[in-house]
């Protein structure tokens, strides 16, 4: 791993660490099931020849699956990032030691 790529991981494992908070976060949680609630109910309570009101209620339920899909994916690749970086650390302390060995 050189420097350019090493700094890709660390704003990888950045995100993914801002993308846990939000996960974590009460307010977050709360508001993303608001929108999700509201799309559905909206969807539900629609009448069945209201094209235009389903189609609506269906592509913001859409919207938010995406987001919510969205945010845990970054929370992966950041989570797989903090993995890589500490590969790439431990092996450039090892080299470290080996070096000043000889």
């Amino acid at each position: 791993m050189n420097l350019d790529e090493e700094g890709a991981e660390v704003r990888k494992e950045t995100r993914g660490r801002l993308a846990d908070q939000m996960q974590d976060n009460e307010v977050f949680r709360d508001a993303i099931q608001k929108l999700r609630d509201r799309a559905l109910h909206d969807f539900k309570t629609a009448e069945p020849n209201d094209a235009e009101a389903l189609m609506t209620a269906r592509l913001r339920f859409a919207v938010v699956e995406q987001f919510i899909r969205d945010i845990v994916y970054v929370s992966k690749t950041g989570k797989l990032a903090r993995t890589a970086l500490q590969h790439w650390r431990e092996k450039v302390q090892q080299a470290k030691e080996r070096k000043r060995s000889q």
